[in-house]
């Protein structure tokens, strides 16, 4: 599977890394999961990575050697910290992260000649495998707070189990598409109380047909706990565009996403960001989702016209709680345990339907 490269700072499709380079002046790259995994094997073993993974070695060279070209600086936060957690608790594996992190260091400060030499080498370390079983329930993984994913995961797989369910409604004729997205946006707005702008663009473009954001969800399960498992693992994709722009500073300049995940890449290429001024004239460290394409979709043009104006009731509905938020800490405390409980009730519901 190819390496794929994409910025929530520009929406357009299949963008080679020689644009994104070209186009701005300052970058960072930021390695998804499964990028981080093939570094790693790739430096662990580099002639049984190559025998089995032939058909994007060249992909991975070309990565390594556009970072030494360039000088690029790497972000493999997110990556790291996802590839290793248990299956069943969503704990950190110390062990496995520490030689995971060494075996990346170590490659991306190889340069062309040194690589080829690992290239050529026998080389072999064991790599720490997860040997921990998937379970029936994420609620004990929502409990970790040392994650990239905290304060974003706990909403989103509430989400995504929401839209799992309505997707069952919806294959079994109860409701329509378009009153699945309706639902999807009470859900957040009267259950939650947030509106996440990744997770609207996934339901928009879930509901309305786009094949590859749905695979993000649609997965294979052989049992119930897969279920389970596979739908934290789209909540997990989905919280990565508000995490891969919040590597944006005006030190850094704009993130660039490499991932081998086309649902993944194509959320990221749908939702397009802008640079906004704060009151005091400077860029937020944090930009704003301005839109989201309805590329790949097939609602028709009188769907579109009541999504524009169910938006448009649910912004100005909103607008006193994005000026005047509540960060308290009591505050955000309470709405975590609420959402906990309304996960394990959507978790039972999925499960008394598997």
């Amino acid at each position: 599977m190819p390496f794929l490269y994409s910025t929530p700072f520009n929406n357009e499709i299949n963008l080679k890394l020689e644009d994104i380079l070209e186009q701005y002046p300052k970058k960072i790259v930021v390695l998804d999961t499964n990028i981080c995994v093939y570094l790693r094997e790739f430096y662990n073993n580099p002639s049984e990575f190559i025998k089995k993974y032939s058909s994007i070695i060249e992909d991975l060279i070309n990565l390594l050697g556009k970072i030494e070209r360039y000088d690029l600086d790497v972000s493999f936060g997110i990556g790291l910290d996802e590839s290793c957690r248990n299956l069943d608790s969503f704990e950190l594996q110390q062990e496995k992260q520490t030689q995971m992190r060494e075996s990346i260091l170590n490659l991306l400060n190889l340069d062309s000649f040194a690589l080829i030499q690992l290239i050529y080498s026998n080389q072999v370390i064991e790599s720490i495998k997860d040997i921990t079983k998937k379970g029936k329930s994420k609620i004990e993984a929502l409990k970790h707070q040392d994650s990239y994913f905290t304060g974003l995961n706990i909403p989103t797989y509430a989400c995504m189990l929401k839209i799992y369910l309505l997707n069952l409604d919806l294959k079994s004729n109860k409701i329509n598409r378009l009153q699945a997205f309706e639902e999807v946006i009470k859900f957040m707005d009267q259950k939650l109380d947030l509106v996440g702008a990744s997770i609207a663009t996934f339901a928009f473009h879930y509901f309305g047909g786009n094949k590859l954001i749905k695979n993000i969800l649609n997965k294979s399960a052989k049992n119930e706990n897969e279920v389970i498992h596979n739908i934290w693992n789209a909540s997990l994709d989905v919280c990565i565009p508000l995490i891969v722009s919040n590597h944006y500073s005006e030190e850094d300049g704009i993130p660039i996403l490499v991932t081998a995940d086309k649902g993944l890449n194509k959320l990221i290429e749908l939702i397009s960001l802008n640079n906004i001024l704060t009151v005091d004239g400077r860029i937020a460290r944090v930009p704003q989702l301005t839109s989201f394409t309805e590329e790949g979709t097939t609602w028709t043009e009188d769907e579109l016209e009541k999504l524009e104006y169910l938006s448009f009731q649910l912004f100005m509905k909103r607008m006193n709680k994005i000026t005047n938020p509540d960060n308290s800490e009591e505050t955000i405390n309470s709405e975590k345990l609420k959402i906990k409980k309304i996960v394990e009730n959507l978790e039972m519901s999925i499960l008394s339907q598997e």
